[in-house]
């Protein structure tokens, strides 16, 4: 898998990269210099595109898709610094979010920036042995839960986290039972307007969050991250897959990993490009044909779920069999001649190439939205076979990889 990306991966960079350079000042890209922090960044794209549709998302009570400007992003955000002031943390004090991607995130994690304070983001599904480990490792003064269940299972561990000084919650549980001790609700305590404020991190050098690793042994490691580490990684991935206002980004893995906090939060951010956050990865399949992303991230696990959905659906016609097995093998072959791995398809190999294309692959692809500009998969190697199948069809799929330490990418 890696000698197989690694012509692909430098062709395609390499030609995207021209582009980037040569387009850069005919966007609306923010560079790392401009931005200078996180807070900053976000407040330069406000101020240079207040219009334009920032995020999108579903709205359970109205059964509605709603569009957020970034002047409403502003203004919600204006809202939760309030109640961050009022709880008077220093630069410095380290603040955390259980919840999922979404609105409320993003705005919680941006008053928390602009006010210098260190975010800490949480897998919601981590165990409540980790969960309160970090808590503790972090010394977050204040925890942002989704659902008040949530706090059930952290309560009886409340005398192992000193610094904990404030829970805010989102949203009550229906199950009912639910711990009122040390916890305040949101629609509670979040005022109906914001008040102007002046940004107090302008250090592109200061601790801008701890991202904690999930996959190492032992407890989990807290990686310290400058607001410099993750503005330059963004930028430069922009630089070799540039983002433009009209991209569409679709947001299903976790912000709590630096995959997607950097590349589907930050890069979009920088660009000026559209965010839509999907209902759940169960109801994926509808919100793509909805939100039709031109930008689609994903680990490994869901292309393979693709993957194996497809083949079982042509599994007992024999005819589809055939049709989708030379579509991908001429597709890949089309593909390989592009990198200038083996000669050009004959005049006939490319008639029956588009005439396939346009019988099976685009069938397929519509499922994924029908406009996808380009795919990373990423956090995990993908498999050749899955990757072969991919390409073969015309999906425009490159495969990252990096750190957690390295911003991540």
């Amino acid at each position: 898998p890696v000698f197989f990306y690694t012509g692909f991966c430098y062709s395609q960079c390499c030609h995207l990269k021209k582009m980037a350079k040569t387009n850069l000042q005919q966007t609306d890209f923010i560079s790392a210099a401009e931005a200078g922090t996180l807070s900053g960044l976000f407040a330069a794209r406000v101020k240079r595109s207040p219009e334009a549709i920032a995020y999108q998302q579903y709205d359970a009570q109205t059964g509605a898709w709603c569009d957020y400007r970034w002047q409403d992003i502003s203004a919600l955000v204006d809202r939760w610094r309030v109640v961050l002031v009022q709880e008077n943390l220093q630069a410095g004090d380290r603040v955390a979010t259980l919840v999922s991607n979404g609105i409320d995130w993003v705005c919680f994690e941006q008053a928390a920036q602009s006010l210098g304070l260190v975010v800490v983001a949480l897998y919601t599904t981590d165990t409540p042995t980790n969960l309160s480990y970090i808590l503790a490792d972090a010394g977050v003064r204040i925890l942002l839960i989704e659902e008040s269940i949530q706090w059930q299972s952290l309560a009886g561990k409340r005398n192992d986290l000193p610094s904990l000084q404030r829970v805010w919650c989102l949203r009550k549980s229906k199950s009912g039972g639910e711990p009122q001790q040390d916890l305040a609700y949101v629609e509670d305590i979040l005022p109906l307007e914001g008040s102007s404020y002046e940004n107090v991190v302008t250090d592109p050098d200061a601790l801008a969050t701890i991202i904690y690793t999930s996959g190492t042994t032992g407890r989990p490691k807290g990686v310290m991250l400058s607001h410099r580490n993750i503005l330059t990684n963004a930028e430069a991935v922009h630089i070799n897959i540039p983002a433009y206002p009209e991209d569409i980004f679709i947001s299903f893995l976790p912000l709590a990993h630096g995959f997607e906090r950097t590349v589907n939060y930050y890069v979009p951010m920088m660009a000026g490009s559209r965010v839509s956050y999907a209902r759940s990865i169960k109801l994926l399949v509808e919100d793509l044909l909805v939100i039709r992303p031109t930008v689609f991230l994903s680990a490994p696990r869901l292309y393979e779920k693709i993957y194996a959905a497809v083949q079982d659906k042509v599994a007992p016609h024999k005819l589809k069999r055939k049709l989708l097995a030379a579509t991908v093998s001429l597709g890949w072959q089309r593909f390989e001649a592009q990198q200038q791995r083996q000669p050009p398809l004959s005049l006939a190999q490319r008639l029956q190439a588009a005439i396939l294309h346009k019988l099976v692959a685009e069938k397929i692809l519509a499922r994924l939205g029908g406009r996808l500009r380009v795919a990373v998969t990423g956090a995990a190697p993908l498999s050749e076979k899955v990757a072969r199948f991919f390409i073969g069809l015309g999906f425009p799929l490159v495969e990252g990889y990096g750190l957690t330490e390295a911003g991540p990418v």
